[in-house]
């Protein structure tokens, strides 16, 4: 399992954009990646900041994602419109429920 975590923050005006845009990548997902989990939060106490996970079974999975249209679309909208770009984390698992 491949997981990573990507943070980035984005400009107050482009949230109501960035927010329907996160929504339609998400859908995109979980429509043509069954097998990948992807999981979209935003921060309570400053709405304009993000916190991405997600885990791919394989690295052929994690490379399907990266050249999927909708990852395109998705980068097309929200780079321009960030404060802070996103910062891409891998994780390293340490313990998995039973």
């Amino acid at each position: 399992m491949i997981t990573k975590i990507v943070t980035y923050r984005v400009r107050p005006e482009a949230l109501p954009l960035v927010l329907d845009t996160i929504r339609t990548f998400v859908v995109a997902i979980q429509e043509h990646e069954p097998a990948t989990r992807y999981d979209a939060f935003q921060y309570k106490e400053n709405p304009t900041e993000f916190v991405h996970t997600m885990s791919f079974p394989d690295p052929e999975a994690e490379r399907a994602h990266q050249m999927a249209a909708y990852t395109a679309k998705f980068v097309e909208v929200l780079y321009p419109n960030c404060e802070v770009l996103p910062r891409f984390q891998d994780l390293k698992e340490v313990s998995q429920p039973t």
